[in-house]
């Protein structure tokens, strides 16, 4: 009775970070992102605080990349340690993922890896980190075919 009501716990959850995501001011925006990183090796991306940035632009390319069956691995960089950590499991909530733990157990597809904490198995594609620098860098590989 229990893994039921948790079960449509997380599915309620879901449905709201969906209906949040939707709201985003970067939303609207998602084809044209999607289809300009197919077009093209570097995309400038600027917005306000808070339009989805980070969030967003991770789950719009892995979206995409899996609903087409592509490999991609999407590396991100924060400047402290608490945003890289909250950043994965943000993005990991919102792609209904297993979470960050399932990742350390290589299980998500979301993970985090900071100085000698990691939480990236096997199967992670998209990892936050922290970096010498205090500037937010996207690195996105896609294997060359």
């Amino acid at each position: 009775m229990r893994a039921a009501s948790d079960g449509m716990a997380a599915n309620a959850t879901r449905l709201i970070l969906q209906q949040q995501r939707e709201t985003l001011p970067i939303a609207s925006f998602r084809e044209e992102i999607v289809n300009t990183l197919k077009a093209n090796q570097v995309l400038v991306l600027s917005g306000e605080t808070g339009c989805g940035k980070s969030t967003q632009l991770p789950s719009f390319i892995l979206e995409d990349h899996l609903s087409q069956g592509l490999p991609c691995k999407i590396y991100v960089t924060e400047p402290r340690r608490i945003s890289a950590i909250s950043l994965a499991e943000r993005v990991s909530r919102e792609l209904g993922d297993k979470g960050v733990d399932a990742a350390g157990d290589g299980g998500g597809l979301v993970g985090y890896s900071i100085r000698l904490e990691s939480k990236i198995g096997r199967d992670t594609v998209s990892s936050m980190t922290v970096p010498l620098k205090t500037k937010i860098v996207w690195l996105i590989f896609r294997s060359m075919s």
